[in-house]
């Protein structure tokens, strides 16, 4: 790592992180520098321990975008166990983090480790001053997720990137197993006192085990319910907001001869939210696979025209483990173990 001076840009995807520090013990390492993006992708830990993560962090003095995709390690709250690990607060040592991006797709089994990803920011000195945060974590109520991190980042957070399908189908699904009543509060963002943008994702979601038992009925319910989360999202905002993006997903399949999204009367609901925010505020629909459209008064409209037009998204272009990108004078390193199972010690 120290001779990659110029290195800005670090993925490590699919690969097993291990120390050569034991848990608990004192880790100072040399300090390689900043980097504007990190991203830890389908990353899993020796003994499923947290703190390998840690010390890979410790690595940098900062990280412009720290991104975290479904880290594959238990995180167990005791404070013995905390301790043992050497993660008990105040947890220093740690890079300054402007941006963070957290997805687990099963925050209670295999991919539980955003929960240290939260130990880290409630604890760590000094504090992370986040100026945008995306949270993508399934199965639990946005309301919940926020209340992690909005208390302590408030006064700094510019940009908020919501997916809303996803607690939508978590709602629906604790909804079916009868663990919530009715639909989970929206929670108020208007404590945020500088936030400029809001991120909206709205996605047309399949191929979970409830869409696959209830088909396209329940993919209306669930898509309905998105723009309506959406739409109380949008009111919910405080008045230093300038700018709404709404990327809509879809799946390559996606046929809305059959679905009929386009006509749902909650797009109406939608627009009125949207005028609420008055004209300056600059609102862009963005569809997932390259077509960009200004939001020209009705948000539907800009759904229903360009559904059928998306372009098949690009392959991802996988650079072999190890290798090096060189972009201008800066560095781009990319550790992906196309070949089998690889192992990273720090």
């Amino acid at each position: 790592m120290e001779r990659l001076t110029s290195l800005v840009g670090l993925t490590i995807r699919g690969v097993t992180l291990t120390s050569r520090v034991p848990a608990g013990e004192l880790y100072r390492p040399a300090k390689h520098g900043t980097l504007a993006l990190l991203i830890i992708w389908m990353v899993t830990t020796v003994d499923s321990a947290f703190y390998p993560v840690f010390h890979l962090l410790s690595l940098f003095t900062r990280i412009d975008h720290l991104s975290v995709n479904n880290l594959e390690c238990a995180w167990i709250s005791e404070l013995a166990t905390v301790s043992s690990s050497g993660l008990a607060p105040p947890i220093e040592d740690a890079p300054e983090v402007d941006a963070l991006s957290v997805v687990s797709a099963d925050p209670e089994g295999r991919w539980s480790g955003h929960r240290g990803m939260v130990h880290l920011f409630r604890h760590i000195h000094p504090r992370w001053k986040l100026k945008r945060l995306e949270m993508v974590i399934s199965g639990v109520s946005l309301q919940d997720v926020l209340s992690d991190f909005l208390p302590d980042c408030d006064a700094t957070l510019t940009c908020l990137c919501i997916h809303a399908a996803v607690y939508v189908l978590a709602n629906m699904i604790a909804q079916a197993e009868g663990r919530t009543p009715g639909l989970w509060p929206v929670p108020s963002l208007r404590g945020c006192c500088c936030l400029q943008t809001l991120e909206l994702s709205i996605h047309v979601a399949r191929g979970t085990a409830l869409t696959e038992r209830s088909g396209q009925a329940l993919m209306r319910k669930c898509f309905e319910r998105t723009l309506i989360l959406s739409s109380e999202i949008l009111l919910a905002t405080p008045p230093t907001l300038r700018k709404v993006e709404i990327t809509f997903k879809a799946e390559d399949d996606y046929d809305d001869e059959s679905l009929r999204l386009a006509e749902l009367p909650e797009w109406s609901r939608l627009d009125d939210a949207l005028c609420v925010l008055g004209e300056e505020v600059e609102v862009v629909c963005v569809m997932a696979r390259g077509i960009e459209a200004v939001y020209n008064g009705h948000a539907h409209l800009a759904f229903g025209a360009q559904c059928h037009e998306m372009d098949k998204e690009t392959e991802e272009r996988v650079i072999p483990c190890g290798t090096v990108e060189h972009t201008g004078h800066a560095h781009v390193l990319t550790l992906n173990p196309v070949y089998g199972p690889y192992v990273v010690v720090l």
